[in-house]
């Protein structure tokens, strides 16, 4: 039974991979869209 939890872990790790592989290859198209919006997004992060 606790494979089953594991496999749940690994595919959790799994997707967030892909998650985080997929927003870094947007990040590049997000950039010109993010100028649009105002700075408080981005001074907040500072």
């Amino acid at each position: 039974m606790s494979t089953s939890s594991g496999e749940a872990n690994l595919n959790k790790e799994i997707y967030e991979k892909i998650i985080t592989q997929f927003f870094n290859a947007l990040q590049p198209f997000s950039k010109p869209w993010k100028k649009r919006k105002p700075t408080k997004l981005h001074t907040s992060k500072e």
